[in-house]
């Protein structure tokens, strides 16, 4: 038996929308859809598993996605506005997911419309999340770590 729990996805479409918009960063983000975590609705649960892979527990961030992904993030918001169930896995090319075709995608495409979502900006909605000290390779931090150590020994010693 089919089960849509409409609150539910009322809440994760809005939560959704507003970290798209950059409304609210990835702890908000959160702590909004974490009230769907119990939804009955297969597809709701579907949804959060894609969702939860959006954002990093630890920073609070705005979005971060590829083109790609706002597309698949732009389905899923018509995909909430609708009274279906979620009748395939997601594959890897994630199109149409999680409509069944490219028809029932355009149909539905309006209901995601009515959100006014921007454009997607790789500069804004791709940026990455860590800070550019989190990208240094080990090595190279390595280096620098004991660039810093010999030069406090040094200045410790010449004092």
């Amino acid at each position: 038996m089919m089960t849509v729990d409409r609150p539910a996805r009322t809440i994760l479409q809005n939560a959704l929308t507003d970290y798209m918009k950059g409304a609210i960063h990835a702890f908000a983000f959160e702590e909004r859809y974490a009230a769907c975590r119990n939804s009955p609705d297969k597809s709701v649960q579907m949804i959060l598993e894609l969702v939860w892979l959006l954002h990093d527990d630890v920073i609070d961030h705005s979005i971060c996605v590829s083109a790609q992904g706002w597309e698949l993030l732009r389905r899923v918001v018509a995909f909430l506005g609708t009274e279906w169930e979620i009748t395939t896995l997601p594959s890897e090319t994630l199109w149409p997911w999680p409509f069944r075709d490219e028809g029932e995608w355009r149909a539905n495409e309006p209901l995601v419309q009515a959100f006014e979502l921007p454009e997607y900006d790789p500069a804004v909605h791709g940026r990455p999340v860590y800070p550019w000290w989190n990208r240094i390779p080990s090595s190279i931090g390595f280096l620098i770590l004991i660039a810093v150590v010999a030069a406090v020994f040094l200045v410790i010693v010449l004092l």
